[in-house]
């Protein structure tokens, strides 16, 4: 139910985004840019609007998914989901050694050549 209430919400978007894109274009005419243009210049090909739509529709199903993932919906409400207490220190402790990897390795490693110019 959450994902259909997410992809209503994006129709909307995408309509009123596409519907003041095609409003604002006889405004772009008073911008000067290196040479004068016209507004049917700045019209992004059909192909191109519908890959952009079709990105901004994956992104929303991926946030969409990822979100859920993270709650419990029931009929008593949203609870989250606790992580456990091992997992809540993993990247403080990939962080820390990766850190110290590359200090070991920052030490090893000869010191840069410089060129002079001839």
């Amino acid at each position: 139910m959450t994902i259909v209430e997410t992809l209503v919400q994006w129709i909307i978007g995408t309509g009123a985004g596409v519907a003041l894109y095609f409003a604002t274009l006889p405004a772009w005419r008073g911008v000067e840019f290196s040479r004068p243009h016209r507004p049917s210049q700045m019209v992004l090909p059909a192909y191109l609007l519908f890959l952009v739509l079709a990105a901004l529709l994956l992104i929303t199903v991926i946030a969409t998914t990822a979100g859920l993932q993270r709650v419990r919906i029931s009929p008593l409400g949203v609870t989250r989901h606790e992580t456990s207490p091992a997992l809540k220190y993993w990247p403080d402790r990939l962080h820390r050694g990766h850190r110290g990897l590359l200090g070991v390795v920052d030490h090893e490693l000869p010191p840069p050549q410089t060129r002079t110019p001839t």
